[in-house]
């Protein structure tokens, strides 16, 4: 069976998903933090962690995507 973008629309894309978070079943189990990792990112001023997700320090920005949510967690991906 074959299926082209137009066979769907968001209503029918999320049917056939069904109730099962398929993003959440394939994450890895959570993990901890360390203390000082944590200190380490509390650390950076605000204005800098902006200027960081806007390219604007050189040799320090990464592309950071948003590719799924599950509860209040958002997970990211980062490409160097």
């Amino acid at each position: 069976m074959t299926f082209l973008p137009l066979d769907f629309t968001i209503l029918t894309a999320v049917r056939l998903l069904g109730d099962d978070d398929r993003w959440a079943t394939r994450m890895p189990p959570p993990q901890r933090l360390s203390t000082e990792l944590l200190e380490e990112g509390r650390a950076i001023p605000v204005a800098r962690v902006q200027a960081m997700h806007e390219g604007k320090t050189p040799g320090t920005r990464k592309d950071v995507t948003t590719v799924g949510h599950h509860g209040d967690r958002a997970y990211l991906q980062v490409v160097a």
